[in-house]
C-alpha cells in the first residue's frame, strides 16, 4: 500500500517533535559545564578546599629554677639548724652496735682461800668458737654468750661484799673492733665458803658529738660458784686477827684460839643463813 506525501510529512513531523521533547527533558539533568569543558583547551582549576582552623588555648608557662652552674656553691639556708639532743645522739650510736660474743671461764667449784685465774674475751669477728677459747688460763670451763658490742668496751668482775678478793690483771676499758678478740684477766680468791656469786659488769663507751663520752651498761652477767670450806684458811685468817702482844701476855691460849675459831665459824654460818 503506497504512503502518500502528506502522510510522510506527518510521520516526519511527529518524529522531529518526539526527539525535541526528549532533548528538552534530559538537558537540564546533564552537567552543562562538564560537557562544555571537554572542548576547552585551558580549563580553570577548581578551587581547593581550605583547612579548618581550630583555636587551642596556649598552656600557662611554668617557671622552673635555673640550674646551678658547675663549680658554684650550693646556697646555704639562713639560720642555724637545731642541734640534736643527747637522747637523739645516743640512739644514733646504739644503731652502730653489732652482735658479738662474750666468753668467760668462771669455775663451777672453788676452794676457800685458793686463788684461781678467771679470764674473759669479747669479739665481733667471724672466728670459730675453738679459736675464741683457745689458750684461756684457768680451771673453769669456757662459756659463750651473745651480747651487743660497740667499738670500745669495759669489763669488770665483782663479787658480793667481802665474799671474794679480786685483782684485775688487765685494763678494764679496751678497743674491741678490728681485733680477733679483746681479753680481760683477774685473780680471784674466795673468802667465804658456800654458794657465792660473781658478777660481770659490761659497758659500752660511746662518744657523743659536743657532749663527750658516755657509758651504756649491758645487762649484768651472773655466775654461781660453789666454794668448799678450808679449815686451814679459817685458822690463818683468824690468827691474823689476833695481835702479837695479846698472845705474849697470855691473853690468848690454845683453848682461847680454838674458841675464837669456833665462834668465827658460827658467825659465818649465821651470816650465810641470813641471821
Amino acid at each position: 500500500m503506497a504512503i502518500s506525501r502528506t502522510e510522510k510529512l506527518a510521520i516526519f513531523a511527529g518524529g522531529f517533535f518526539a526527539v525535541l521533547f526528549l532533548l528538552l527533558t534530559l538537558l537540564p539533568r546533564l552537567h552543562i559545564d562538564e560537557l562544555l569543558s571537554v572542548d576547552d583547551p585551558d580549563p580553570r582549576p577548581s578551587p581547593s578546599p581550605q583547612a579548618t582552623i581550630i583555636s587551642v588555648p596556649s598552656p600557662t608557662p611554668k617557671h622552673y629554677p635555673s640550674p646551678t652552674p658547675w663549680g658554684s656553691a650550693t646556697p646555704t639556708p639562713t639560720g642555724t639548724p637545731p642541734l640534736p639532743t643527747e637522747d637523739g645522739l645516743m640512739v644514733r650510736e646504739l644503731w652502730k652496735f653489732t652482735k658479738g660474743r662474750f666468753v668467760y671461764n668462771v669455775p663451777d667449784y672453788m676452794k676457800q682461800g685458793l686463788t684461781e685465774r678467771v679470764e674473759a674475751r669479747l669479739s665481733d669477728q667471724d672466728i670459730s668458737s675453738d679459736e675464741l677459747i683457745r689458750d684461756l688460763k684457768g680451771i673453769g670451763v669456757p662459756r659463750i654468750e651473745k651480747i651487743d658490742i660497740s667499738r670500745i668496751m669495759k669489763v669488770s668482775l665483782l663479787g658480793d661484799g667481802g665474799k671474794f678478793d679480786i685483782h684485775s690483771l688487765s685494763t678494764e676499758e679496751q678497743i674491741v673492733s678490728g681485733r680477733d678478740y679483746s681479753q680481760w684477766s683477774w685473780s680471784v680468791t674466795p673468802l667465804s665458803y658456800g654458794e657465792q656469786t660473781l658478777h660481770f659488769k659490761i659497758s659500752a663507751t660511746i662518744k657523743l658529738e659536743g657532749i663527750g663520752e658516755k657509758a651504756i651498761d649491758i645487762p649484768v652477767l651472773d655466775k654461781k660458784v660453789n666454794v668448799t670450806i678450808s679449815p686451814t684458811f679459817i685458822i690463818k685468817s683468824t690468827a691474823q686477827g689476833i695481835s702479837w702482844w695479846q698472845f705474849v701476855l697470855g691473853g690468848t691460849t690454845l683453848s682461847g684460839l680454838i674458841v675464837a675459831i669456833t665462834s668465827r665459824l658460827r658467825k659465818k654460818k649465821r651470816n650465810q643463813i641470813g641471821f
